[in-house]
């Protein structure tokens, strides 16, 4: 899945398929390299958008 499935009813699901005898494991997110702020600085300012937060208000910035 990619991060904008990533909510925590999911995660909470996921824990939940835990048992005894089972252990259900996932990863959420990744680390930032060098490599992927390089190739985010290399995008035009069109690309980008504004974006909400939880309450469904313009982030700043």
């Amino acid at each position: 899945m990619d991060g904008a499935d990533a909510t925590h009813d999911l995660l909470v699901h996921l824990e939940g398929l835990n048992t005894a005898r089972r252990t259900a494991r996932y990863l959420v997110g990744w680390m930032i390299t060098d490599l992927d702020e390089q190739a985010v600085a290399r995008l035009p300012a069109t690309a980008w958008t504004d974006s909400l937060d939880q309450d469904g208000d313009l982030q700043p910035g």
